[in-house]
């Protein structure tokens, strides 16, 4: 992900939010999160959406400067996370990851801890607290054994 000012951090975790807070009962398309570039471009792969369709997944781009990841359940976006990757050490990201798959995370508590928010539409129970992790981003290595790494 390139690297960005706090402003336009501020900016895309609203976005993300104010997408969700509209779709919350049914998710958000993913063509409100990815665009050409950015940390949830694999969206765009429908590879990767076919297999939300098989179970809950999270998928996580793991920069050099930033760590984000959405929640995904047969097409839709359930939820968003952010956090300045070199701000934090990547144990406290680890820690967080399994609270936001089951949508326990806070938004509150992100920020409080230095990071851009967490944010939720209504978890299905269907996506089963979103099992398959999928991890791709220029620091993608450095998160091997906690999901599947893709190009």
């Amino acid at each position: 992900m390139a690297e960005r000012n706090a402003t336009a951090d501020a900016s895309w975790m609203a976005a993300w939010k104010d997408v969700l807070s509209r779709n919350a009962a049914d998710g958000a398309p993913p063509e409100a999160f990815c665009g050409d570039s950015g940390p949830f471009s694999p969206l765009r792969d429908a590879a990767v959406l076919e297999r939300s369709f098989r179970r809950g997944l999270m998928l996580l781009e793991a920069g050099n400067e930033y760590a984000a990841a959405c929640l995904v359940f047969r097409g839709r976006v359930f939820g968003v996370y952010a956090r300045a990757a070199r701000e934090v050490p990547m144990e406290s990201i680890l820690r967080d990851l399994p609270e936001f798959r089951l949508g326990w995370l806070p938004d509150e508590a992100v920020r409080l801890s230095g990071g851009l928010g967490a944010a939720f539409a209504v978890l299905p129970a269907g996506a089963e607290g979103f099992p398959m992790v999928l991890i791709h981003g220029e620091n993608r290595h450095s998160f091997t054994g906690h999901g599947k790494i893709i190009d």
